[in-house]
C-alpha cells in the first residue's frame, strides 16, 4: 500500500511539474511561484545575466542585476478569467507566505501592477507581475553579481 501512495505522488507532481499541453516548448514556470490555475505560458525567456527595471510607482524603478526570467501566461480557452486584480493579490500573498514583501502594487491603464521582494538562502529575489486582460506576465530577476568571461592584456 505504501508503495502505491508513493507511486500516486510521484505520478501527480509530474503532471503537476509537467504545466499545461499548450505551453510554448521549452518554457516552465519559475522556480519561486506556481502559475495560475487555468492558464498556459505563450511565451518563456531566460538570460543567465540581465539587467531590469522593478517599478516601484508610475515615475520610480530600482535596477536589479541578476538571472533573468520572463514567462508570459494566456488564459486558456475554456477558463473565465480572473480579474487582474485577483492574479496580482495572488502572487502578493504567494510572496508574503514566504517572508517575501510587496515593494509597489498599483494601477496602471487598466493593467495591475505587482513588484515583489523575496529574500531566502541569503538569496534576494525580485519579481515583476503585470496582469490585464486574460494575460500576465512574471519577470523574476535574482540577484546576482555576473560571472566575468572577459579578461584584458596588459601586455
Amino acid at each position: 500500500m505504501h508503495r502505491l501512495t508513493l507511486l500516486a505522488a510521484l505520478t501527480l507532481s509530474t503532471l503537476a511539474a509537467a504545466g499545461d499541453p499548450q505551453d510554448a516548448p521549452g518554457s516552465r514556470d519559475p522556480a519561486l511561484f506556481t502559475r495560475m490555475k487555468g492558464f498556459h505560458i505563450y511565451t518563456f525567456e531566460e538570460k543567465e545575466f540581465e539587467r531590469f527595471e522593478f517599478p516601484l510607482s508610475l515615475e520610480k524603478t530600482q535596477a536589479v542585476e541578476g538571472a533573468y526570467v520572463n514567462v508570459n501566461y494566456s488564459v486558456n480557452d475554456d477558463v473565465k478569467p480572473p480579474s487582474a486584480l485577483q492574479i496580482t493579490r495572488n502572487y502578493a500573498n504567494a510572496a508574503k507566505a514566504i517572508g517575501g514583501a510587496v515593494v509597489a502594487d498599483y494601477e496602471d491603464g487598466g493593467n495591475q501592477q505587482l513588484t515583489v521582494k523575496v529574500t531566502r538562502g541569503g538569496a534576494e529575489t525580485w519579481a515583476f507581475v503585470q496582469a490585464g486582460n486574460g494575460r500576465y506576465s512574471v519577470q523574476l530577476v535574482e540577484k546576482q553579481a555576473m560571472a566575468q568571461s572577459v579578461t584584458a592584456n596588459a601586455g
